[in-house]
């Protein structure tokens, strides 16, 4: 049986067996659904969410409920202390080197758009991401297969404990959804200044991009909700989102000297829907689009590629 000794620093030491927590939490449907209070305090005082997550298969988001329900401090807010997953080990208040720390990456990443892979994703938050900042704060983006590879490599760029994880739709005819759920506060907080709410059709473009930074921004854009088809020389965007719209329509107008075509219609949801067709010159905007692509979804990248090399 494994059993872990678990140490409060200059105070005493104690012995957990996480075997038999394990065995002991009660199961529905062939998942362990809850935990005894006197196990999670047991394990607080050592263990940081994320860590107690990791060793009962547990989401954070779980963990964090049940401390909610039993009333039960985290590591941090019992000791003032934080767990280092890089480092191995508990660090005191100021210790560490914050501009590497697991947390302050994931939190700070979209203080600054300020690259091509921050503009590209912020692009495809604002299309089809989904932010909750009431309660549990979140944001989460659903893409299916084999779309979701690029959220992939969206949780390697903030450095986050969270993973990528895949299930079955039954609502979209059995298809794999791959998901990523980011649980930070600071970087929900960052989202919302940036254009991002809780309902994804009342998004706002964030408008104060670097020219440069445009093109991978609109490309993540419409890999969230664009079009493009090589065959049929379709290129737009739709969105219920019209200052999205608007803004798109400006940038390109602004780079091919061309005027693009909005079109509208309502929805069955009864929200006025918005169709932006690129044309003119759409092979040039593709060109613009995926000059110097650093990440992008593959489907759409080939499409892209076989229209501009046709």
């Amino acid at each position: 049986m494994l059993s872990w000794r678990l140490f409060i620093p200059q105070f005493y030491a104690f012995s957990i067996d996480v075997a038999q927590i394990i065995s002991s939490t009660p199961m529905t449907q062939g998942k362990r659904s809850d935990i005894s209070r006197e196990a999670l305090e047991a394990l607080t005082e050592t263990l940081s969410d994320i860590q107690i997550a990791k060793e009962l298969n547990f989401a954070v988001s779980t963990v964090f409920s049940w401390r909610r329900k039993y009333g039960i401090l985290s590591f941090k807010e019992k000791t003032g202390k934080r767990q280092d997953r890089t480092l191995g080990m508990t660090l005191e208040p100021g210790e560490g080197v914050p501009h590497k720390s697991v947390f302050s990456q994931e939190s700070r990443y979209f203080e600054h758009i300020d690259t091509p892979s921050k503009a590209y994703f912020l692009g495809l938050i604002v299309t089809d991401g989904h932010l909750r900042h009431k309660g549990d704060k979140y944001f989460s983006i659903e893409l299916k297969h084999p779309d979701y590879a690029v959220l992939k490599t969206l949780a390697a760029e903030l450095q986050s404990p969270s993973e990528v994880k895949t299930y079955i739709r039954e609502d979209k005819n059995n298809q794999t959804y791959g998901r990523l759920r980011i649980y930070n506060s600071r970087a929900i907080d960052c989202l919302r200044s940036l254009g991002i709410t809780d309902d994804n059709t009342k998004n706002k473009a964030f408008r104060e991009l670097y020219p440069s930074l445009r093109p991978h921004y609109l490309r993540g854009v419409l890999d969230g909700d664009g079009c493009i088809k090589a065959e049929s020389k379709t290129l737009y965007l739709g969105s219920c989102s019209l200052d999205l719209i608007q803004a798109c329509e400006g940038w390109a107008n602004e780079y091919l000297k061309t005027t693009c075509s909005v079109t509208s219609r309502i929805l069955n949801s009864n929200k006025q829907f918005y169709n932006l067709t690129f044309g003119g010159k759409p092979k040039e905007l593709l060109t613009w689009l995926y000059k110097d692509n650093q990440v992008s979804i593959e489907r759409k990248k080939e499409e892209a590629m076989r229209w501009i090399n046709s």
